[in-house]
Formats: structure tokens, sequence, C-alpha cells
């Protein structure tokens, strides 16, 4: 049997608490001040193996389409040995035109 491979992990951290309480008894809030509107999507696309992580890219911003076929074609598929399994998530990028021409050029078992 294969190794198995795993698709795109993203993640959108906002870790500012800007209200909160204070010690039990008292009569005061907190408040504080937090940046508003620069908040930024990063997106890591790797493969994972069951010892090691390959293909890993970092991107500046949301998946598209267009980005996930380019990254299939230059990272993912040349990492891919005989019997490796793709698994992937339903996301809309991953259901774009153009996918399916790399499992069948590359035989892909994608799950």
């Amino acid at each position: 049997m294969g190794k198995f491979y795993s698709v795109d992990l993203r993640e959108r951290i906002v870790m500012a608490v800007d209200q909160g309480m204070s010690r039990r008894g008292a009569a005061r809030h907190f408040s504080a001040s937090v940046p508003h509107g620069h908040w930024k999507t990063t997106t890591f696309l790797a493969g994972l193996r069951h010892d090691r992580i390959t293909a890993p890219l970092v991107l500046d911003g949301p998946m598209n389409g267009l980005i996930f076929k380019a990254y299939i074609k230059q990272f993912l598929v040349p990492t891919l040995a005989p019997g490796d399994i793709v698994i992937m998530d339903n996301l809309p990028a991953h259901k774009v035109s153009g996918v399916g021409v790399f499992q069948e050029s590359c035989r892909l078992n994608v799950k």
C-alpha cells in the first residue's frame, strides 16, 4: 500500500482580546486597543507522509484554483512515488477544471 498524502492546511489566526473582566468583586472591566483591518490569511500546503513533510508551500493569501493547479504541477507531482495516495477535502479550489488531467497523466489515486 502506498503512502498517504494530505494536501492543504489553512488557518486564520486572530489572537487579540480587546475586552475582559477584572478580579472577582471588582466593578471594573478592562479594555485595550487592537489593530483593525490588518489581518492576513496565510495558507500552508504540504504533502504529509508518516515520516516527513514534503512539497511545502506558504502563500500570503487565500487559495484559489489557479494557485492549486500550479502547486500540484510544480511542487506535489515531482515528489510522488508509485502507489502514493493524495487526499483532498472539498475546497472549491480543488474542484477546478484541469486538476483531473494531473490525476490521469500521473496515475494519481485521489481520495
